[in-house]
């Protein structure tokens, strides 16, 4: 009797023991979130998350101020692929020029490592804009004149990432054609891979290589216009003094009759943004992806000749926009004075194309141009009435254009 008394005991001390161990690692167990990322909120006071997970139908952010709790944001989630769900979440109420302290969570249970977050200031603020990363799982244009260590775009897109980085700027947008394939979700690892991702919101724009609902799993966008299954990815967003829109210019309409319709979702879609925000802002910047002032080989192609002819750079002018922002033909060009349209080549050097042989027409219109094959970016410095603008070279300190427009 008394060896079967001392086994129970010493059977209930190892069970007690394993539950205790097991509650322990459950507490301590990191959840690691699959390309977590960050895109602006409709204001400033919001921040917006999106990650993927293996399992778990919630979606929750902590947010602290220093070590203090300062709200736990509630989501959505769905599936994205057969074994991945997607999950996205806004934070709110978010105070002018704070650092906060995130982490997320696919069943309120087991959390993710800390991450920051800024906020900008209300007077001045900085962000970068970058054309094309179109990431692939494989190497840069043969014809680059810069490689990064390993020749890979992967690589390329995390060297420009970090100069971004250092420039220390409030969030980044990215004109289109964030991956090569818009199916491949090997790719999307590779665009959300640099770890300055987790820290700066970027502002992605729907592509042609980017037409998949796979989209709108990874991007958490503020004020979506949705008008259809097919045209997702108009959005608008009010960062201090500027009301940013994004266009999604990704199809390829057969006529001018068939880009109407387009013309007027945008033109809705910029109208909503305008009425919402109404006196809040000074300048309208629009990020689109089929530059219409370009110079290299896509600049003449019958789909963006449409898009013009069905009214798209008339309705820039209806709206007073300041600025249009464009990549698809990887290579960088800025127009004249008036509507300043800036086309910004690829930000991770996956390809390049050469000017073409029929731009007469389109030269008239241009202030500069440069085709150097090196992967690129612009850095927006926006102080109340002006905006000081400089484009860059991955590889180089210099600027390759630089000016500044005021109002």
């Amino acid at each position: 009797m008394l060896k079967y008394i001392l086994f129970l005991f010493a059977f209930l001390v190892v069970a007690c023991s394993n539950n205790n161990n097991k509650e322990l690692i459950i507490q301590e167990t990191e959840f690691v979130p699959e390309m977590l990322g960050l895109t602006p909120g409709s204001t400033t006071a919001e921040v917006n998350f999106a990650w993927y997970s293996g399992s778990g139908e919630k979606s929750f952010v902590r947010v602290f101020e220093g070590s203090k709790l300062v709200a736990t944001e509630v989501g959505i989630s769905g599936k994205a692929t057969e074994d991945k769900y997607f999950h996205k979440v806004t934070a709110k109420n978010l105070k002018p020029n704070t650092e906060y302290v995130y982490r997320v969570s696919s069943d309120s249970i087991n959390w993710s490592e800390k991450y920051k977050y800024k906020t900008p200031q209300t007077e001045m603020f900085k962000f970068a804009a970058v054309g094309d990363p179109q990431l692939t799982t494989g190497e840069q244009d043969f014809k680059s004149e810069w490689f990064s260590s390993d020749r890979s775009v992967a690589l390329g897109w995390r060297a420009t990432v970090e100069k971004i980085k250092a420039a220390n700027v409030d969030f980044i947008i990215s004109l289109g054609d964030q991956v090569d394939d818009a199916t491949n979700e090997k790719e999307y690892e590779n665009f959300f891979a640099p770890p300055a991702l987790r820290n700066i919101p970027l502002a992605p724009t729907v592509g042609n290589h980017d037409r998949h609902y796979l989209f709108q799993c990874h991007f958490n966008l503020p004020n979506e216009q949705n008008f259809s299954a097919e045209n997702y990815g108009n959005y608008f967003y009010l960062y201090n003094n500027i009301l940013f829109v994004a266009l999604n210019t990704s199809a390829y309409p057969a006529s001018a009759e068939e880009a109407k319709p387009y013309i007027e979702m945008f033109d809705s879609t910029i109208t909503a943004a305008k009425t919402k925000f109404k006196g809040k802002y000074k300048w309208i910047i629009v990020q689109h992806h089929k530059s219409t002032r370009s110079l290299a080989v896509h600049a003449t192609e019958v789909d963006i000749k449409y898009y013009v002819e069905a009214g798209f750079e008339k309705l820039m002018d209806k709206h007073k926009v300041d600025f249009v922002l464009a990549g698809h033909d990887h290579i960088y060009v800025r127009s004249n004075l008036g509507a300043i349209y800036m086309t910004l080549t690829t930000a991770s050097g996956l390809k390049y194309y050469d000017l073409s042989n029929n731009i007469s027409n389109l030269l008239l219109s241009t202030n500069m141009y440069a085709q150097n094959k090196i992967p690129g970016y612009a850095i927006f410095e926006v102080k109340g009435n002006s905006i000081s603008v400089s484009v860059n070279e991955v590889d180089k300190d210099t600027h390759i254009d630089e000016f500044r427009v005021e109002k």
